[in-house]
């Protein structure tokens, strides 16, 4: 007779949550000698940041479409504006196949001066999108 197998208990939430900032900051690679561990820190940051600026071009974009003079300029995703579904997948699936890209190559200089070139590009396409509402008004 074999023995029966042993399947432990969940832990409860609480005790699963425990230690969450410490685990974050070693993720995050808190400051240190290495400049690897705060390249990857940046780029993470610098990551987050393109990915608020990014959400931002989305929510522009939809409320865009709403508008007759709105000509998308992008050719992969001008088929994709009367349908929003569609159009929020399509980009949802961009930002997670960029986020394995850049996360995975984190500790990289060309991901840190990528996501540098990449929040330059997304702050001035805010800058065009609060000139084109502007314009609208």
């Amino acid at each position: 007779m074999a023995p029966a197998e042993v399947i432990p208990e969940p832990r409860p939430l609480a005790a699963r949550l425990a230690g969450w900032r410490e685990r974050l900051s070693a993720a995050l690679g808190r400051a240190s000698a290495d400049p690897h561990s705060r390249r990857g820190r940046r780029v993470v940051l610098l990551f987050a940041l393109a990915s608020v600026l990014y959400v931002a071009d989305l929510t522009f974009t939809l409320s865009a479409s709403q508008h007759r003079c709105f000509f998308e300029l992008n050719p992969i995703a001008a088929p994709l504006i009367g349908n929003a579904p569609a159009l929020i997948a399509f980009k949802m699936l961009i930002w997670l196949f960029a986020s394995l890209v850049i996360l995975t190559y984190r500790r990289r200089l060309v991901t840190e001066v990528g996501c540098w070139g990449v929040c330059a590009v997304y702050a001035v396409l805010t800058g065009v999108w609060h000139q084109f509402f502007l314009a609208l008004s």
